[in-house]
């Protein structure tokens, strides 16, 4: 019987180490499956890439600038912001005209609507 209680300690510390093994394995395996999962990523990206090469149809690897994008531009929106510059210019100089004329009416009508200012009784001094 002593033979057998000294042994349930022994097999108790081997359940103990399996577990952890399981558990390292379990955490083995998970990572395996992220890396798997990386390197099916990684593949097809190099296959993009190899595929744009080929073809000619190479991607950007960062975003453009808004300088590049107005220097691929350049010769296209020319005209068109030349003639909304005009537009605007003329749209603006038209309200600056209005505002001149309503500002003008005001100020006639203000005048001619304006009490006449009363004076006020002067004291005496006292003394």
């Amino acid at each position: 019987l002593r033979v057998e209680n000294g042994n349930l300690y022994i097999v108790q510390g081997e359940c103990q180490e399996l577990r952890k093994k399981r558990f390292d394995v379990e955490r083995l395996a998970s990572e395996n499956r992220e890396l798997r999962e990386r390197l099916s990523d990684a593949e097809a990206q190099l296959q993009a890439h190899h595929l744009a090469e080929i073809t000619g149809t190479h991607t950007r690897s960062r975003p453009r600038t808004a300088a590049e994008v107005l220097e691929e531009c350049e010769g296209e929106m020319d005209s068109e912001l030349e003639e909304l510059f005009r537009r605007n210019q003329t749209n603006l100089t038209h309200i600056k005209q209005e505002i001149a004329v309503m500002k003008g009416e005001q100020s006639t009508s203000l005048i001619d609507e304006a009490p006449t200012p009363v004076k006020a009784p002067q004291e005496r001094d006292p003394d």
